[in-house]
């Protein structure tokens, strides 16, 4: 009888292991889909579907917070017209799995060098950073 409860418990641990192990893995293709519909979003004008690829965690900015700099970023460098990944990576968010992105962005006055950092929220890929910089500050 103790013999069959310590199997019992064996086969619990290696479940829990494998379940563990599988939570917070990240589909580089998925976490790349999310950077460039945000980027598509955003080169079609359309700053409210922009607004739902990022996380509801990114920088406790409010919707509207994040619309006002969607919209100064536009304003000063201009509207996008295509982007260029430049790289990517497997990196961590926090105690997450992430991946990042980093894109050449064109706009109409200033491009830019734009990364992403994209996380699994609750089943979803989502923007949880995203550093912006004109590319001459870059240089």
């Amino acid at each position: 009888m103790q013999l069959k409860k310590m199997a019992l418990l064996a086969v619990i641990l290696c479940a829990c292991l494998v379940i563990s192990c599988s939570l917070g893995k990240i589909d580089g293709k998925e976490a790349l889909a999310c950077a460039q519909g945000y980027l598509d979003a955003i080169k079609a004008g359309d700053n409210d579907k922009a607004l739902t690829f990022y996380s509801t965690s990114f920088d406790d900015a409010t919707p509207e917070n994040r619309m006002e700099k969607i919209k100064k970023l536009e304003e000063v460098m201009g509207p996008v017209s295509g982007y260029e990944l430049k790289d990517s990576a497997r990196t961590q968010a926090g105690d997450l799995n992430a991946m990042s992105f980093t894109y050449r962005v064109t706009h109409s006055r200033v491009n830019s060098i734009e990364k992403f950092v994209i996380i699994n929220d609750a089943g979803e890929y989502k923007i949880s950073a995203h550093e912006v910089q004109s590319e001459n500050m870059t240089k």
